[in-house]
C-alpha cells in the first residue's frame, strides 16, 4: 500500500501496488520448420489455461534479460536458442494501476530440439506451435501475447 499526494491537491490517496519481479517473454520461431512457437498453461488469475508467448521471471539473481529468456525459452520448449538471433523489442507494464512488473519483450529463433521442455517443476506447460497465418487469426486472452501477434502481422 502506497500514500500518493494527489498534485495540486493537498489530499493523500491511499494505492494498492503488487510489487512483483520484472519478467521477460520472446517471440519465438523456428526458420527451419516456419513455425512461432507458444506454450499453454493454467493461470490462476483468469482460472483456466491460455496460450501464451514463452516467458518468465527474472528471479536468477545478477542474470541479464536477455540471459532469461534464453533459459526460458530452453526450459519451456526445449529447443536451443540460436543466440545471434535475441533482440530486444520493448519493454513495457502490463498492468501499471496496480503491478510494478516491466516486461522485456524479445524475439529470438530456435534451431534444434535439446529435450522435451515443458518446463520446470509443476509449471505443467504444453507446447503449440502456428504458422505465421495461424497466429495472425488467432486471437489472445493474454496481453503480451496478443502485443506478439500484432508485431507478427507487423512483421515485426
Amino acid at each position: 500500500e502506497y500514500d500518493l499526494k494527489d498534485d495540486g491537491k493537498d489530499e493523500i490517496i491511499k494505492y494498492e501496488c503488487v510489487d512483483r519481479k520484472n519478467s521477460v517473454a520472446a517471440i519465438v520461431y523456428d526458420p527451419a520448420s516456419e513455425k512461432y512457437f507458444f506454450v499453454r498453461q493454467f493461470r490462476v488469475g483468469a482460472k483456466k489455461e491460455l496460450t501464451e508467448l514463452v516467458a518468465g521471471m527474472l528471479d536468477v539473481e545478477n542474470e541479464s534479460p536477455e540471459s532469461a529468456i534464453i533459459r526460458e525459452i530452453e526450459e519451456e520448449i526445449g529447443f536451443a536458442v540460436n543466440t545471434n538471433s535475441v533482440r530486444k523489442l520493448n519493454a513495457f507494464y502490463s498492468s501499471p494501476g496496480g503491478f510494478s512488473e516491466l516486461m522485456h519483450l524479445f524475439y529470438a529463433e530456435v534451431s534444434h530440439r535439446i529435450h522435451d521442455g515443458g518446463g520446470t517443476g509443476d509449471e505443467n506447460i504444453t507446447i503449440i506451435t502456428m504458422s505465421k497465418e495461424e497466429v495472425i487469426n488467432t486471437p489472445f486472452e493474454d496481453a503480451k501475447t496478443e502485443v506478439g501477434r500484432w508485431m507478427i502481422a507487423a512483421g515485426i
